[in-house]
């Protein structure tokens, strides 16, 4: 048996990554929530009074998300393990379950350059992602070639559809809460229920997710009560 682990410096160098990706989404958040407020109030002359308290809370909440989300992903990277045993492949990691694969399981083995290597079988949450980042990569590549035929691909387009869905979801959200004709909100809305809850219950079924971070985007449902109540208030 064989083991691979993530490097320190490898870690600091995916945390950062992550945090690059994230602190946009968060801004368009708060920017869009402060716009939401300005619009529906009536009170211009105090907007400077209510906007401080408002700017400082949100940066301190963004603040303490990220120091709470980088605790969380250091954990995660840190426990992460690919272990390579001679007819199957077990991936362990901090509060995720353990996934093994027989080497009979697998349908398919594809790299993505820079990214990492993908070990699919026919269950769609069953598999195993291995970074490029991992030690001894290289080792552990060419004996999973061992296995079967390595297909490269130059990009991940999964990435790519994750990055326009959050944006989109947050675009949704602000002309739902910006918008007040009917016509506009009603199918928009409709629209952004069923993708949010289909979001969450996707990520409740991963195995490959912390269960910490699954119990954070339980906060999914507060957006959704909200556009729930816009689109009722204009079909009631």
């Amino acid at each position: 048996m064989k083991e691979f682990k993530m490097s320190t410096k490898q870690i600091e160098m995916e945390k950062r990554k992550i945090l690059i990706y994230a602190v946009p989404l968060m801004l368009i958040a708060l920017i869009i929530g402060l716009f939401s407020g300005n619009s529906e109030s009536d009170y211009s002359g105090n907007m400077y009074v209510i906007l401080l308290p408002v700017v400082l809370l949100s940066t301190i909440a963004i603040v303490i998300g990220i120091r709470f989300g980088n605790k969380i992903i250091d954990d995660s990277l840190t426990s992460y393990k690919i272990e390579l045993l001679d007819t199957s492949i077990r991936k362990s990691q901090k509060n995720a379950p353990v996934i093994e694969i027989e080497m009979s399981e697998v349908i398919s083995i594809t790299e993505v350059v820079n990214k990492g290597i993908t070990i699919k079988t026919n269950n769609i949450t069953r598999y195993i992602f291995i970074p490029v980042h991992v030690e001894g990569y290289s080792e552990l590549k060419e004996s999973l070639s061992e296995w079967m035929n390595i297909t490269r691909s130059e990009r991940n387009n999964n990435f790519f559809l994750q990055i326009i869905s959050a944006v989109g979801i947050v675009l949704g959200f602000a002309i739902i809460m910006l918008c007040d004709y009917s016509y506009i909100v009603i199918p928009v809305g409709i629209v952004m229920i069923i993708v949010l809850i289909w979001n969450q219950v996707m990520i409740q079924i991963n195995p490959h997710i912390d269960t910490k971070i699954k119990k954070i985007f339980l906060i999914i449902i507060f957006p959704v009560i909200l556009i729930l109540l816009k689109v009722l208030s204009f079909i009631l």
